[in-house]
């Protein structure tokens, strides 16, 4: 540990100069104008085109100027040879140069394209070396408090944070379409409409707060800072956790394999399950301590405070508390013990007071029970009993970590006779059934598996470890930690953060995807900030990429409409008593166009109607 110490001290030192290093560099290279040759390296034919790439050959800082990730060049300009006739747009990455021509540049026998002039910076290499600093910084006072844990729950949080897909160093204005209504009505709120009420929608209010308030901190982006905040409490209170029963590594060993899975359904970003994991781990840790007689009015408080957050967020996640408090609320009363029961109340209505509050005062509460409780109701009862048993096999089949979970888990119950591993069984399976009551198999459903991924990890390490000879565990553990994080998708999800922090620029300006670029330029060439429009379908997308809004409380339809046939009156008459500038069609999910009145609209692009004024 001494010798480690003092490499980290070394090292972070030598990083030290190299950043004094790049900063000299940089000032040196500033305003100064470049010049890279440009010799053809590859032809292929895209329809009636010629697709070129060229190599650049830089005449100054050539090794330097190779990876994005050491060097961001700037072109100026691009001068060509001659023969060429340049009526096309080059795209600069890296050591390359790409672009596209209607001449067969290889008939002319030309190798030598001409010239590049650029400007260059190294701020990727400067933000490296920072970040790589700083991290050095931790794990040397990490390991002089003997704290190596901290350290890596840090990696964890950034891999599990940088894998969303908009955060504050995303320049692709997309994300999935479940994503986009919230950031639309977060969005909507800041103008003074109100969920329920202005903007159907049945998901929690809670849901529609936080990106409310991340609208308040940046433009769409700023609803990160919530998904950040939840993976870090999630990451630590699942750390905790598992701390109950195993030591530092194997925690994070367990700690690994559970959030594995993350990457694989929650990584979408802005979604119910994601914010749910941090209350879930938080009273998953509280339960356990309460069966380790480790009891308090302040647990159960926050306890019954995350029960509420839950059921503003989705009504059927609730399984954990389910079982457990149905449990303890039993023990408690069967002691004459009221304590837990008043403070978990407490906690859960001081909660729920607020939101309903808001609510009420803005006469949004009936819209609130009949989009929230009983729309949802109506939304599970469509797909039959088959379905849903066959969803419930399906989860199992597909999701090796919940049956080696459940066996392990049972394993325990039956040798050790624990109430905790008895109950846990039971959340596990009523989890199970009110994921598959839905009838739909969304990637983003699973998510509220990891608190039982987390346990049974824990329980699978222990039985492991108590197998083992303890003289082999010091030598054993240290391998399989770093299998965890190498053979997991951590790895790779860490490089990857870190390529975003040192090559992505901090808020950059939104670009629009390309298939959606035709399609948004159409809409802000024939409408204005103030105009209203309407998507037909599901793609709530195009209103935050136009920035435009909706002109109907029904910013989608597509789940709507279907299963409460009603609403699409309440749609049309929206529109009739507010025409919409445009109306544009999905083209994600298609519905009967038939159904919308078109005549006084006409069609300027396949799927794009402009009123007729």
């Amino acid at each position: 540990m001494k010798y480690a110490k003092i490499f980290c001290a070394l090292l972070a030192g030598l990083l030290l100069v190299g950043i004094v290093a790049t900063f000299i560099l940089n000032s040196s290279v500033k305003d100064e104008r470049y010049v890279a040759k440009m010799s053809l390296f590859s032809q292929m034919i895209e329809g009636e085109e010629f697709k070129y790439t060229a190599r650049l050959k830089f005449l100054k800082f050539a090794p330097l100027l190779r990876s994005i990730s050491i060097a961001q060049i700037k072109p100026l300009s691009f001068v060509w040879d001659e023969k060429i006739n340049a009526n096309f747009t080059p795209n600069q990455q890296g050591r390359n140069v790409f672009f596209k021509s209607s001449e067969n540049l290889s008939e002319k026998g030309i190798e030598n394209l001409g010239f590049m002039e650029y400007e260059v910076n190294f701020n990727p290499l400067l933000k490296s070396l920072v970040l790589a600093f700083i991290l050095t910084v931790i794990l040397f006072f990490c390991l002089l408090f003997k704290k190596l844990d901290i350290f890596c729950l840090t990696i964890i949080v950034l891999a599990l944070a940088l894998a969303s897909r908009l955060h504050f160093f995303s320049s692709n204005l997309y994300t999935n379409t479940d994503a986009s209504v919230f950031l639309y009505i977060g969005k909507a709120m800041t103008q003074g409409l109100v969920p329920y009420k202005d903007l159907i929608d049945h998901k929690g209010i809670l849901l529609y707060f936080y990106n409310y308030w991340g609208n308040l901190i940046s433009p769409l982006r700023g609803v990160w800072v919530f998904e950040l905040l939840t993976i870090i409490l999630a990451v630590i209170f699942a750390y905790k956790m598992a701390r109950l029963f195993l030591n530092k590594s194997l925690s994070l060993i367990a700690l690994m394999l559970c959030f594995s899975v993350y990457f694989r359904v929650l990584s979408s970003n802005n979604m119910t399950e994601q914010y749910a994991l941090c209350f879930l781990f938080i009273s998953l840790y509280i339960f356990a301590l309460y069966f380790r007689g480790k009891f308090s009015k302040f647990y159960a408080f926050i306890s019954g405070l995350c029960l509420a957050c839950v059921l503003l967020l989705r009504p059927n996640m609730i399984a954990l508390w389910a079982v457990f408090i149905g449990f303890i609320f039993f023990i408690e009363l069967k002691k004459h013990k009221v304590d837990f029961i008043k403070f978990f109340i407490f906690g859960a209505i001081l909660t729920l007071t607020p939101f309903l509050s808001y609510l009420y005062l803005n006469e949004a509460l009936k819209d609130f029970i009949e989009q929230y409780l009983l729309f949802n109701l109506t939304y599970s009862s469509v797909t039959s009993f088959n379905a849903k048993f066959n969803l419930f096999l399906t989860f199992l089949r597909t999701e090796p970590l919940m049956i080696l979970s459940l066996i392990f888990i049972s394993l325990k119950a039956y040798n050790f006779k624990g109430k905790f591993e008895l109950l846990f069984l039971a959340y596990a399976f009523l989890n199970l059934l009110v994921t598959a009551m839905s009838g739909f198999d969304f990637a983003h459903y699973r998510g509220v598996f990891l608190p039982v991924y987390l346990y049974g990890a824990v329980v699978m390490i222990e039985f492991i470890k108590n197998n083992i000879n303890a003289k082999h565990l010091k030598f054993i553990v240290p391998a399989f930690l770093a299998a965890a994080f190498f053979i997991s998708p951590f790895y790779e999800k860490t490089k990857a953060a870190f390529k975003i922090l040192t090559t992505q620029s901090f808020l950059p300006s939104f670009k629009i995807p390309k298939n959606y670029e035709k399609m948004i330029k159409i809409i802000t060439q024939n409408s204005d900030k103030d105009d209203e429009i309407t998507v037909y379908g599901n793609e709530v997308i195009i209103y935050l990429m136009s920035d435009r809004a909706s002109a109907s409380r029904f910013i989608y339809q597509a789940a709507l409409t279907e299963f409460k046939k009603e609403w699409f009156k309440l749609y049309q008459a929206d529109l009739n008593k507010n025409p919409p500038k445009l109306i544009i069609v999905s083209r994600e999910i298609p519905l009967d166009i038939k159904r919308l009145d078109l005549s006084n609209y006409k069609e300027i692009e396949k799927g794009i109607f402009l009123r007729l004024d």
